[in-house]
């Protein structure tokens, strides 16, 4: 019989939770007053012991900054951590996201995506270093002298180790690190069989299905014009599908995000909402938060054709995202629907994180 690890049912105050005073205080200095139940269970059950786990939880659970905690533990401890990841736009994305921790703990994070001939030993300077996959499995085969000071290992989006074509990649990861003893973290929404991976890996299995926001699911039916929800509601759609949900999503002031298969259906469906907003003739409702987004896209945008591309929709509270776009305009596009600027978003499905 299989055993699902349980989580508390709800967050847990910061000060019931057994963390290094520095951790503490920048995550209080963050806004956190409550570690989440995933946070929680993990920290709990040897996160910073050094004990092997498998986090299964869902999306915007927490799961980064157990992370966070792993690695900046690792320095605490007088060791290097590394995370990696499948995606070269999620690592540069950690990367900025870890280096907070620099002005507070004073640690050094790195990051190393490509060119994997060169042996890594450079980054033996680095405290925390940020790679892809296949960019770690070179270096581990590299073998830097630094490795013997690494004390933790973690793994995100850990269910890749089913894909065909990365999963013995991360498989030689794992197993390298198993060998020198690294801590390992493995983290994962979508993960099939975390019982297995977390017995292969000889760790702890948390296994949570906490969200902050429930999840409620449904199916459009074209046959009957009409979405059907779990929760026994029955929508009916009134003209086309992706019409109707972005009236909606203006009309009732919601988010709206759309995942397609390539960066070129992505941009498609976003200047296609964009028309219909048009149509609609509804735009931002702060118009100057707009403006300032298409500002900082100015800046930060990699070419003039990707600006001009972009900024139309933001106007009218559009955007699309994917891999192609350069980190600056993906920054971009992310911290405007963080902040509500966007109301329809459509991305790419291996890329679409944030929006």
């Amino acid at each position: 019989m299989i055993v699902i690890n349980s989580c508390p049912e709800n967050p847990v105050p910061i000060e019931l939770v057994d963390l290094p005073e520095k951790i503490i205080s920048r995550i209080i200095k963050r806004g956190y007053k409550n570690l989440t139940p995933p946070q929680a269970e993990a920290i709990r059950r040897g996160l910073l012991q050094g004990k092997n786990m498998v986090v299964s939880a869902p999306t915007a659970s927490g799961k980064t900054l157990i992370a966070e905690i792993a690695l900046v533990n690792s320095y605490l401890s007088g060791g290097i951590g590394i995370y990696t990841c499948p995606l070269k736009a999620l690592a540069n994305e950690k990367y900025l996201e870890f280096k907070e921790w620099e002005e507070v703990l004073g640690l050094k994070v790195g990051i190393s995506t490509g060119d994997y001939d060169r042996s890594g030993e450079e980054l033996g300077s680095y405290d925390i270093i940020v790679t892809t996959y296949e960019r770690l499995d070179s270096i581990l085969r590299h073998r830097p002298r630094w490795l013997s000071k690494v004390k933790a290992l973690v793994i995100d989006e850990i269910h890749e180790i089913r894909d065909p074509e990365r999963g013995p990649v991360i498989e030689m990861i794992i197993a390298r690190a198993m060998r020198l003893g690294i801590q390992i973290i493995g983290l994962s929404a979508t993960i099939g069989n975390p019982e297995d991976l977390s017995g292969w890996i000889r760790g702890k299995l948390i296994n949570c299905s906490w969200r902050p926001v429930p999840l409620i699911q449904g199916f459009y039916d074209r046959s009957t014009g009409a979405i059907y929800y779990e929760d026994k509601r029955v929508e009916n759609i009134k003209g086309d599908l992706v019409g109707y949900l972005v009236s909606k999503a203006y009309l009732e002031d919601q988010q709206l995000l759309i995942f397609r298969h390539s960066r070129r259906e992505a941009e498609t469906m976003a200047k296609s909402i964009a028309d219909r907003v048009g149509l609609l003739g509804q735009y931002v409702r702060d118009n100057s938060k707009a403006t300032k987004l298409v500002e900082e896209l100015r800046e930060r945008a990699s070419t003039k054709i990707e600006h001009e591309s972009l900024a139309p929709l933001i106007l009218k509270g559009v955007a699309y995202h994917h891999a192609g776009l350069s980190l600056g305009s993906r920054s971009v596009v992310e911290k405007g629907f963080r902040e509500s600027n966007f109301k329809g978003c459509g991305g790419n499905a291996n890329a679409c994180r944030r929006c």
